[in-house]
């Protein structure tokens, strides 16, 4: 099943204007989660996952079948904080992490990019607004991960014409964050795939949510399981002992 949005004269508009074709599409589809999954306790240990809305959770069915809340259930003794918002761009993210300011956290997940792909960021914009993000997130934490967007051109919502560039576009910030992570000493987590070999497409109703687009309960726990995997390999490890 595919899902065809208009094409003619994509290419010419500006960040923010293509968002608006089909960002309306998504959110008529769209499950909003309502809330974030937090958990403050008097603890040692904490997690802060900062994003957009992937970090915050859209899609999963209730909040604790978010990777916030799936953190939550693997780490149960650790605080966790969202500092995340639906539609966010990547330089967006540095003007909400003031409500953070002066705490330290044991771990930082940062979800962020697939706007910045989808509505058309030039690769020097992103570039420099991840360096900016992962500079900010370092005086927050000396454990960072950061989680790539996958290929977004997988998606069936999108035509073959549209779906070819956002594959580009995916490979392009994959690209970026791998030498941004490399740069800070921070885990990338790549969930790049090509679209042929993409397991959602294959069982989309289990992975993409109604809008074929955000992840599913499913979704979530696959791509935290890519992240519970790179903790180990870094070392970090995972889970109340971890």
């Amino acid at each position: 099943m595919r899902f065809l949005l208009p094409t003619l004269g994509l290419c010419l508009l500006a960040r923010g204007q293509l968002g608006l074709v089909i960002r309306d599409t998504i959110r008529a589809r769209r499950p909003l989660s309502g809330w974030p999954f937090e958990r403050i306790l008097p603890a040692a240990n904490s997690l802060i996952v900062l994003g957009d809305s992937t970090a915050f959770g859209t899609g999963a069915t209730r909040p604790e079948r978010s990777i916030a809340g799936l953190f939550g259930a693997a780490y149960p003794d650790w605080s966790v904080r969202v500092v995340a918002k639906n539609g966010l761009f990547i330089d967006q993210l540095p003007p909400m992490m003031p409500v953070v300011d002066g705490r330290r956290f044991t771990l930082a997940v940062i979800i962020i990019g697939g706007n910045d792909v989808l509505q058309f960021s030039t690769p020097a914009q992103m570039a420099a607004a991840i360096d900016d993000v992962l500079r900010r997130v370092k005086q927050l934490s000396h454990r960072i991960v950061l989680v790539g967007q996958g290929n977004l051109g997988a998606s069936l919502i999108f035509s073959r014409w549209f779906a070819k560039r956002l594959t580009a576009r995916s490979q392009t910030l994959r690209q970026i964050y791998r030498t941004v992570t490399d740069r800070y000493g921070a885990i990338f987590v790549d969930l790049y795939t090509e679209a042929a070999d993409h397991p959602w497409r294959h069982e989309p109703q289990r992975f993409y949510a109604a809008d074929f687009f955000h992840p599913t309960d499913d979704g979530y726990a696959m791509w935290f399981a890519n992240i519970q995997h790179a903790l180990r390999e870094r070392g970090w490890g995972v889970g109340p002992s971890g």
